[in-house]
């Protein structure tokens, strides 16, 4: 039986080979997470919930960049962060 009898177009389907497709991603890092969770714990305990996901997430002056990402970086820089942290005044926190 031709393709045309099977109501093909008559033309065969080619064969391709096939690779499992991997999309780029960034590795998990569980120090990062761990020191990232550290200061959003600290930070949450000090402004509490609400007002701590924007100081996370904004750039502080201090540091030149938003408290998450600069914690995430390395050791000294989250110890930098949980020090801007401890200052933050009652007025700041309120």
């Amino acid at each position: 039986m031709s393709d045309a009898d099977k109501g093909g177009t008559g033309q065969k389907a080619e064969q391709r080979a096939t690779r499992t497709f991997r999309a780029a991603r960034i590795r998990f890092d569980p120090d990062r997470a761990e020191r990232q969770s550290r200061v959003t714990r600290l930070a949450i305990e000090r402004l509490g919930a609400v007002a701590a996901l924007p100081f996370l997430n904004a750039v502080h002056p201090t540091l030149g960049a938003p408290p998450i990402d600069v914690a995430g970086q390395g050791a000294e820089p989250c110890a930098r962060v949980e020090a801007v942290i401890a200052a933050l005044t009652i007025a700041e926190c309120a």
